[in-house]
């Protein structure tokens, strides 16, 4: 569940060497959080979110509790 804007805010993608060099779109639908490339990776990327020091996150559960930073590879 997002709050206020549509897309996902604190979200972002890296490849192999660690650069944050993918375009990356994240947005809700339903339950889901979809992820929209710019161009689709040849190898596996890294996505992120909230993983700095800081972020103002707009991803809560329905119980209005914020998402967990998390990473995974995609």
């Amino acid at each position: 569940m997002l709050r206020q804007q549509h897309f996902v805010e604190a979200v972002e993608s890296g490849g192999d060497s660690g650069d944050l060099d993918q375009d990356i779109r994240a947005e809700t639908k339903g339950d889901r959080v979809i992820l929209t490339f710019e161009k689709l990776p040849e190898d596996p990327v890294d996505i992120s979110f909230a993983q700095g020091a800081w972020y103002q996150i707009n991803l809560f559960n329905s119980a209005g509790i914020p998402a967990i930073p998390f990473q995974i590879t995609v």
